[in-house]
């Protein structure tokens, strides 16, 4: 439902799509394989339609692991630690065994990185840098980000389950099928005549203990981690988007162009880190203050969309209309949250409309509940359910 004033969301679920039922399911199974591959400029905006296989790859790997990681923190009652933790579990089962980025020094995406696929590399073929920055992107931008825009987009099903046990089931049979495909396509050669995603046998079972230990800690990690909830003001959202941009831009140089611009791995690796471990601090502390809000999660991922915006510029004409429609949709989502939601989910000032229409924002907006009031929302960060 639109307000008549400016044709504002007003009712909580404005720029959901699909239906509220199935609606955050789909959602997130395309919002995450979209930010991971296309977005990012990973991979090319066609290849849906060029090599088909792709579209059931990348929406399995992705779309289901993302849905799966948030089904099981539901579930199990956890917050955001366990959604990062099984983010950098995916990221040992897709660069790890998928891909296999982790130890081929002959890798793409590490010859991206270094032609010769050896800077910060070990005798093992194992990258230093390349692990955890990949861990990180994986975890913030292929999953945690995804999952908080579309419960954004979704207040009123934040905190409920989205399958039922048989579709978890046939979420994770997904998964298991895209990865055997990804193996199978990676090992071939089909992208490169001489990358056949080698991995050692002892690399295999490191990198499964690895997944293994984990989903274990994602298990049984608290709900919350960082200060307790007390009163404070947070800087406006819009200064909030750009302090993460910023981060995102010192971590995306260490770690994806840092032989470039001749660091050595030591300092990248340490660059990546530290923006990391500052940027989580940062956020916990700010997140338990009362003066956060919807604007102010929404603000986290607009930081990092804006920066991929930003690069669309220098990959080419199609990633430009990717990234011109990416930017619409963050400004769309802003004005969602800034006029129809408000700050905290409360009524925004009336504006100069006809006595109709602001009848029925007044209406509705008492008629939708505030999420951010729920205390099951408030002692954890960013608002997770």
């Amino acid at each position: 439902m639109v307000s008549k004033a400016g044709s504002v969301p007003v009712n909580g679920e404005g720029i959901a799509l699909f239906g509220r039922r199935i609606g955050p399911v789909m959602a997130l199974l395309l919002l995450s394989p979209f930010m991971a591959e296309i977005l990012s400029g990973a991979s090319f905006p066609l290849l849906p339609i060029i090599f088909p296989p792709f579209i059931f790859l990348d929406l399995g790997l992705y779309g289901c692991g993302a849905i799966l990681v948030r089904e099981a923190a539901v579930r199990w009652g956890r917050g955001w630690p366990s959604i990062l933790a099984l983010g950098v579990a995916f990221a040992f089962l897709e660069e790890g065994l998928v891909v296999a980025s982790f130890t081929d020094p002959l890798s793409p995406a590490r010859q991206a990185l270094d032609a010769s696929g050896t800077w910060g590399a070990g005798p093992d073929g194992a990258n230093w840098v390349w692990i955890p920055t990949l861990c990180l992107f994986h975890a913030v931008v292929a999953i945690a980000l995804p999952i908080l825009v579309v419960q954004l987009a979704y207040p009123s099903r934040a905190a409920a389950r989205w399958l039922s046990g048989s579709r978890a089931a046939v979420a994770l049979a997904w998964l298991i099928a895209a990865a055997a495909l990804g193996r199978a396509i990676f090992s071939s050669g089909v992208f490169a005549d001489r990358y056949y995603a080698h991995i050692a046998g002892w690399q295999v079972v490191a990198t499964v203990a690895a997944v293994a230990a984990l989903v274990l800690a994602a298990r049984y990690l608290p709900a919350r981690i960082g200060p307790a909830p007390r009163p404070g003001r947070v800087p406006p959202p819009r200064s909030l988007a750009i302090m993460t941009g910023s981060a995102y831009v010192i971590y995306f140089l260490a770690g994806f162009g840092g032989k470039g611009l001749g660091l050595s791995p030591a300092l990248a690796l340490g660059l990546v880190i530290g923006v990391a471990v500052v940027a989580a601090a940062g956020l916990l502390w700010l997140s338990s203050r009362d003066g956060w809000s919807d604007r102010h999660r929404f603000a986290v991922a607009a930081g990092v969309g804006w920066f991929y915006v930003g690069l669309s510029l220098l990959l080419g004409p199609l990633n430009l209309v990717v990234g011109a429609l990416t930017g619409y949709g963050l400004w769309r989502g802003w004005r969602w949250l800034r006029v129809g939601q408000g700050s905290t989910g409360t009524p925004a000032p009336e504006q100069p409309a006809p006595e109709s229409a602001l009848t029925e924002i007044a209406r509705r907006h008492a008629a939708t509940p505030n999420l951010d009031d729920d205390p099951r929302r408030r002692r954890l960060p960013f608002g997770w359910p």
